[in-house]
Order: structure tokens, then sequence, then C-alpha cells
């Protein structure tokens, strides 16, 4: 009787991160029918954890400290999923995404660096500064899916590091008006 109560509870979990994946407004189009059926949930998971600590850092008005806050809670709520002691539904679903791909706790961390850079960074000096970001926030993107995927090696981490540091770069010069008029992360290079 636990057990299925555990699964109800994971099930809904994942149907709470789905839900995060298709409705909010920036919704990244990975957990999209493209995928394998069988591995949309375990994106979910990961993109729901990636989306609401990215809105933390960098939706509405809050002060930088409240956002701060709110990080270092979802770190905890982390340590907590990876303790097996998840009370979450994002991290209910992580736990058992992180669980099933032996996927690495830093790679979490890494994402949970780059939004606080997100709140506490006005300007990179350097292009290695701005690549340095891209190691904490595409980076670890591309190795969680490889990790669902279940295609885990160093020569794919090499060339998943590349895509997707220069997916971010683009991304960064694609919207280089509408940041530049925000005070975002490519206005924050001094070229």
């Amino acid at each position: 009787m636990y057990r299925a109560a555990q699964q109800s509870s994971v099930k809904r979990a994942f149907q709470v991160c789905e839900a995060i994946a298709r409705h909010h407004y920036e919704n990244f189009p990975v957990a999209s029918f493209f995928l394998p059926k069988q591995l949309r949930p375990s994106i979910a998971a990961i993109y729901a954890f990636a989306r609401t600590a990215d809105d933390f850092a960098d939706e509405g008005n809050r002060p930088a400290e409240e956002r701060l806050d709110a990080l270092d809670d979802w770190e905890k709520k982390l340590d907590e999923c990876y303790a097996g002691n998840a009370d979450h539904p994002v991290f209910i679903a992580l736990s058992d995404v992180a669980s099933r791909k032996s996927i690495p706790r830093q790679l979490f961390l890494d994402l949970l660096t780059a939004f606080r850079m997100d709140v506490t960074t006005p300007r990179y000096r350097t292009y290695e500064d701005l690549l340095y970001y891209c190691r904490h926030s595409a980076n670890p993107i591309g190795r969680l899916v490889l990790y669902v995927f279940d295609d885990v090696s160093e020569c794919n981490f090499e060339h998943s590091d590349k895509i997707c540091t220069a997916l971010q770069l683009a991304n960064f010069w694609q919207d280089l008006r509408v940041d530049l008029m925000k005070g975002g992360c490519i206005s924050r290079l001094k070229i």
C-alpha cells in the first residue's frame, strides 16, 4: 500500500512538471512531441527545476537579496532531493529521474550558480567571463539531456558543451537590442 501511494505521488509530481513545461510563457520546446514519449517526463522534470530557478533569478521586481534567498531555498530542496527526502513536486520527480539516470547533483548546482550570476553580475568584463557563465548556464542542460538519453561519454560532453555554448551566445546576440535595454547578460560584456 505504501509503495502504491509513493508511485501515485511520483506520478502526480511528473504531472506538475509537465504542466510547468507546457504552460510557462517561455516554454522550451524540448519536452515536445519530438522527443520519445518515455523521455518526456524526465525532460519536463529537469525543465521544471531550471525554469523555476530561472524565474526566481529573472522575473518580477523582487530585490536581489530575496531572489538569492529563493535560489538558496531551491538549493536546499535539491539537497533534500539527493538525500532522498524530497517533498516538493518538482523535486519528487527530479529525485526519480536523477536516481534512474544516475545524474550528478553538480549539474543542477552549476545551473544554480548561473542563476545567481544573473542576479549578482551586472557586467561581464571579458569574453572568457561570458564563457564561464555559459559553462554554468547552457552546458549543464546539454549534459542533463545526455544523461536522460543514456548517452553519456566525455566525447559527447565535449560536443554538447560546444553546441550549448554556441546556442547560448546566439541567444544573447539574437536578443541584443532587448537585452541592452534591460541591462542583460550580453550588455554586460565589454567587447
